[in-house]
């Protein structure tokens, strides 16, 4: 493609850049939304379970039985 004019944009493959402007940033914005989601179901059903405090005692004991 051809710029003749150097203020003339460039087509996008996908479609027009000016009507998906905002397209990707609301499409990042509910993937960290969803992650967030996830990751708070994730902390509540280990702090019910007491899964965190089992895994770094745990962490801890093996740590301290390689020490002399």
């Amino acid at each position: 493609m051809f710029i003749t004019n150097p203020r003339q944009r460039r087509s996008c493959p996908m479609g027009s850049p000016n009507g998906e402007r905002g397209q990707t940033t609301a499409e990042y914005a509910l993937v960290l939304i969803a992650a967030a989601t996830i990751a708070m179901l994730i902390v509540a059903w280990a702090s019910n379970t007491g899964a965190i405090s089992e895994f770094f005692d745990t962490i801890i004991d093996r740590i301290t039985s390689m020490l002399p």
